[in-house]
């Protein structure tokens, strides 16, 4: 409590709004986001990655409201990877999160995002013709 400046718990629930607030600024989101993998990756110290399910479960927790394609994420690496997520992944993803428009009108094909977006597009959206990420796909055109 010190460290928000609040001697109560009263004091806190006075902070709360503030803090709620914040949270909506993309840098404090973004410092958090980080934290969020490192925190996760602390339960393993000696792994450079997070386990596959300890990653999808950090990011249900801190994307939640603020990727509106994060089931789809989610649904792609169940159906499509087994293997560990790394810093970088968990980076590029956040950035694609913040920065792509929930129909992906903002989508850049050679914009950056996790390695695992990054396969040849296998169709186009009429009538940009600019394919969204393998993930966003549905599963018969992966």
């Amino acid at each position: 409590m010190s460290k928000l400046g609040c001697d109560s718990l009263r004091a806190v629930q006075a902070r709360l709004p503030a803090l709620r607030a914040e949270l909506d600024s993309i840098e404090s989101f973004r410092s958090i986001y980080a934290f969020a993998f490192k925190y996760a990756r602390s339960t393993e110290p000696l792994q450079k990655a997070l386990a596959l399910e300890t990653a999808i479960e950090m990011w249900r927790l801190v994307l939640r409201g603020k990727f509106a394609l994060l089931d789809e994420w989610i649904g792609f690496l169940h159906a499509e990877t087994t293997h560990a997520i790394t810093r970088d992944t968990w980076q590029l993803l956040v950035d694609f999160a913040l920065t792509v428009a929930p129909d992906l009108s903002t989508y850049d094909d050679d914009g950056a995002r996790p390695p695992s977006c990054r396969a040849p597009p296998l169709w186009c959206r009429p009538p940009s013709c600019r394919a969204p990420p393998l993930w966003c796909r549905p599963p018969s055109c992966r």
